[in-house]
């Protein structure tokens, strides 16, 4: 029982992490999708400003801790909570790999890997209403097949 949902788990993380290897701002570019300017906008508002990032998420936020183990994944029960939330900043991209897939003009879906490492994290933002939200968090954990 596990198992089965550990794969789907597993197979959107590995597909969101090498899905895209374009910023937003060259994803939005494509043929059929609207403009992102105000997804980068807020991308970069949320990072440098720690209450606008706090109003800017869904708590109890859905996702996984950091190294999170088989039961955690298999469970899909897990929320971040508003008293336990660490401040995301920009992440230096000497170290890291940060690939945007947009699923459509109201969602986009972001990995972060460590380079040369099997370790990454997704987040996924949507724009409800006028502003963009991060409604989705998983934590540094093992990306099984991920490329060295």
């Amino acid at each position: 029982m596990i198992k089965n949902r550990i794969i789907p788990f597993v197979t959107l993380l590995f597909l969101g992490v090498f899905a895209c290897k374009e910023g937003p701002a060259k994803a939005a570019e494509t043929p059929g999708m609207t403009n992102l300017t105000d997804f980068n906008a807020f991308y970069m508002r949320f990072h440098r400003d720690t209450a606008y990032q706090t109003a800017h998420i869904t708590f109890p936020l859905d996702g996984l801790p950091a190294n999170a183990d088989s039961l955690t994944m298999g469970n899909e029960q897990f929320k971040w909570q508003r008293n336990d939330w660490k401040y995301h900043q920009l992440l230096d991209d000497d170290e890291f790999t940060r690939n945007f897939l947009v699923l459509n003009d109201n969602l986009v879906s972001e990995s972060i890997r460590l380079k040369n490492s099997n370790l990454g994290l997704v987040r996924r933002f949507a724009k409800m209403g006028d502003d963009w939200y991060l409604i989705y968090y998983a934590g540094l954990n093992q990306i099984k097949g991920a490329e060295q």
